[in-house]
């Protein structure tokens, strides 16, 4: 009789670990719809996990993992599967961060810092649904080929520095959106505002130090998501997402120094749009306003010509019951020309100007205004007007804790004394010249679909909404994304 029962209670055991079994098989097929490894510090993806469990890839200074389970899930861990693991990827367990997506979905993110020299490294993620129910768990393998240096010196492998990449904040898009023409307006309230969400940060100047990354101040970038050390207006035109309204009929690029608050943390702005609004002094040519050239390389700085505290604006203002530090930048409306003529062909560089000004930055453009005028109200000696454009930002004071500087200010205790920006133009030429009629002929204009169009330009590369609409960070982003791991340069 014992006989009898010992092996009813083994075959119902036995049936119970084959059922569990069974339905751990099918819990583990259905958890992960989707999981994915980014690049922390450039937000790009790096590999899929989903068809393969080991994935061959290169070192990267610090990785995040993104799960989207396949059915509903309260919590996620990663945890190291054995010794060795836990020393070369630098953890034991790690519990995600959930987060939603645009459409609200949930996805779980974990983020770890392997050793640059690990080999590899097994984990496994294992989801729960709330209060003891286990969904199943994965285990994957990464395997690490050796960090890829950047050869930007001609020196001996040994040698070799790793140039500081690009920091990516939002992935841009593809798409576009035509310029519409607004109506006719009273003078005063004319112009073109285009809302710009920033793309990136990078060490990189393509003006002041083009083909070497790394090298100048940290930047902010907004506009073309390809900018880099060595962008051309030619790359530029050619490649990259865009970042401002109208999506890639503006391929142009626009980089101002970073801002740090007094916790030296980046800190990002909650706003950020160009404008285009010309006004002529003292008589009224507005029909010779002329094309933003494509190709037109240049800065917003105080040692242009006509240049004067004005054009930089550095102030405190309230909006909708709130106080922001604002930054203004105007750039310069004129331009050089071969033939010395207001109609003449622009010279696009400074590096192109006759004699020594072709050592001088910034030669080929000044401010309107000052002596010997032309009709358009530019110098002589830069006879051709282009549609005036400004930059603003807007930053939180709530964010700016014990005070603020820039990446350029190398006396911190004058913030803002450096304000400055730079400006590569890359245009989709039909909504040039549509720009241009609007300050030719004092209309209001805008890209169609309002703010809220080309709205894959609001995300992250992960997928996270950074903007909402054109024109307001998420309400649950974070404003100081980097911490204090972005210095103001490299050296």
């Amino acid at each position: 009789m014992f006989e009898i029962i010992t092996k009813r209670i083994f075959i119902i055991f036995s049936i119970s670990i084959a059922i569990c079994l069974f339905l751990s098989s099918q819990v583990n097929a259905n958890i992960y719809r989707d999981i994915t490894l980014f690049d922390t510090n450039t937000g790009f993806e790096i590999a899929k996990l989903n068809n393969a469990n080991q994935i061959n890839m290169t070192w990267t200074e610090e990785i995040s993992v993104k799960v989207i389970p396949g059915k509903s899930t309260d919590k996620m861990r990663l945890e190291a599967t054995d010794k060795n693991s836990i020393n070369a990827c630098q953890f034991r367990k790690i519990n995600a961060q959930q987060n939603s997506s645009t459409t609200n979905n949930k996805y779980f993110v974990f983020t770890f810092k392997p050793k640059q020299s690990a080999a590899n490294c097994s984990f496994k993620i294992t989801g729960w649904k709330n209060p003891w129910g286990w969904l199943g768990q994965n285990t994957f393998n990464l395997k690490f080929s050796d960090k890829i240096a950047i050869d930007d010196s001609n020196q001996p492998r040994s040698k070799l520095k790793s140039v500081e990449k690009v920091y990516q904040v939002t992935q841009g898009t593809n798409q576009k959106s035509q310029m519409i023409l607004g109506a006719v307006e009273k003078r005063s309230a004319h112009g073109v505002r285009i809302y710009c969400p920033v793309s990136h940060f990078a060490y990189d100047d393509p003006v002041i130090f083009p083909n070497k990354p790394g090298l100048s101040h940290l930047h902010m970038f907004i506009g073309n998501t390809n900018s880099q050390a060595n962008s051309t207006a030619t790359s530029l035109l050619r490649s990259g997402n865009s970042s401002c309204e109208g999506g890639i009929n503006v391929r142009s690029s626009y980089w101002t120094p970073a801002l740090f608050n007094g916790k030296n943390e980046v800190v990002m702005p909650e706003q950020e749009f160009v404008y285009y609004k010309t006004f002529i002094d003292s008589n009224s040519n507005y029909d010779k306003i002329q094309i933003i050239p494509n190709g037109l390389a240049m800065l917003a700085d105080r040692a242009t010509l006509n240049s004067s505290d004005k054009n930089f604006v550095s102030e405190l203002v309230t909006k909708n019951g709130k106080e922001y530090l604002l930054f203004e930048i105007f750039f310069p409306n004129c331009i050089a020309t071969t033939n010395n003529q207001w109609n003449g062909t622009p010279i696009l560089s400074y590096k192109d100007m006759p004699g020594e000004k072709a050592n001088m930055i910034n030669s080929h453009v000044a401010y309107s205004g000052g002596s010997n005028k032309n009709l358009v109200g530019c110098p002589a000696s830069h006879p051709y007007l282009s549609p005036t454009m400004s930059l603003k930002l807007f930053y939180d004071t709530a964010n700016l804790t014990e005070g603020w500087y820039l990446a350029s200010d190398v006396d911190q205790s004058k913030p803002g004394s450096t304000l400055h920006a730079d400006y590569i133009a890359a245009w989709d030429s039909e909504t040039m010249n549509k720009i241009t009629e609007c300050n030719q002929e004092s209309r209001s204009c805008g890209f169609d679909g309002g703010r809220g169009q080309l709205s894959d330009r609001f995300n992250a590369p992960d997928g996270q909404q950074i903007y909402v609409l054109s024109n307001a960070l998420n309400s649950d982003v974070d404003r100081t994304p980097f911490g204090d791991h972005l210095k103001p340069t490299l050296n």
